[in-house]
């Protein structure tokens, strides 16, 4: 089998840094969105806003991470 042209190779590159961003902010968005609606159900100004937030940063850390191991072993073989 041939090996893919640099173009090729550098446009999947380019998709997973867009699907990296894409990732990160839907994370945090759905984490705002869950925290921010606990918040107003509960009445708990800041409290669940900023713990979503976090789970949301781990959350698409571990998406990334998840995404770029399956990207690397797709470019491998």
């Amino acid at each position: 089998m041939s090996q893919p042209s640099k173009g090729v190779r550098a446009m999947k590159w380019m998709t997973l840094l867009s699907q990296v961003g894409i990732t990160m902010v839907a994370n945090i968005f759905v984490g705002v969105f869950i925290g921010k609606y606990l918040d107003q159900w509960l009445g708990t100004s800041p409290l669940f806003l900023l713990l979503f937030v976090f789970i949301g940063v781990f959350s698409g850390i571990k998406s990334v991470y998840l995404l770029i191991i399956k990207m690397d072993k797709r470019d491998k073989t």
